[in-house]
């Protein structure tokens, strides 16, 4: 199956014959206040779907032992690939609309001396780290 150790690359399976703790799956939480968050199976554990920030890791358990204990918890629902997809492309669209602000797009005067005040804090700093 590729990488270290016997397991690598193996799925578990949920009861509804899904794979899950296998690289590109995923799992979204609800949250007490409605809120949701999205986590995504990665070689290096789990990953917020859009903010790629790593989920609190547990010392003791594996990354599929970790999806597997949360998807017990009945707020937890599993993603498949396709789902992780579909979450990841809605959110380079709405990146992609997003005004750039540092650029000046979307601001009615543009932003041009911000953008000169901190080129210039930059060649400054750069300089300072040559001498």
């Amino acid at each position: 199956m590729g990488g270290r150790g016997s397991s690598s690359g193996k799925a578990m399976f949920a009861s509804k014959g899904e794979s899950i703790g296998t690289v590109g799956t995923g799992i979204a939480i609800t949250h007490e206040n409605g809120k949701v968050t999205n986590y995504v199976v990665t070689n290096g554990g789990l990953r917020e779907v859009r903010t790629a920030r790593p989920a609190p890791k547990s010392k003791t358990m594996t990354t599929q032992e970790q999806v597997k204990k949360m998807l017990e918890n009945s707020n937890t629902k599993f993603l498949s690939k396709s789902d992780v997809d579909k979450l990841r492309k809605q959110y380079q669209e709405d990146r992609a609309n997003t005004p750039d602000y540092e650029l000046g797009g979307g601001v009615p005067w543009g932003n041009k001396n911000n953008r000169r005040a901190a080129r210039q804090g930059r060649l400054a700093t750069r300089a300072t780290r040559k001498k």
